[in-house]
């Protein structure tokens, strides 16, 4: 299953998503949940894992289609 990480548009859920991209401007998939965790983790060092379970909607790519038909 691919898991994609976004957060809210300027730290506003009603601005929508804004979703990590590769340095070829392609959306990050991970494997697993713990997969897209462990990356956050590395890049953001002073942020605990819930601070970033919080701070990211990390969430699978069936689940992106779904919040974009409602």
């Amino acid at each position: 299953m691919n898991y994609l990480v976004a957060r809210p548009i300027n730290g506003i859920s009603i601005n929508g998503y804004e979703y990590l991209y590769n340095d070829e401007q392609k959306l990050m998939h991970f494997e697993s949940k713990d997969e897209a965790l462990d990356f956050l983790s590395r890049h953001f060092p002073t942020m605990s894992r819930v601070d970033i379970e919080e701070s990211f909607y990390i969430h699978t790519e069936d689940e992106k289609e779904q919040d974009a038909s409602e």
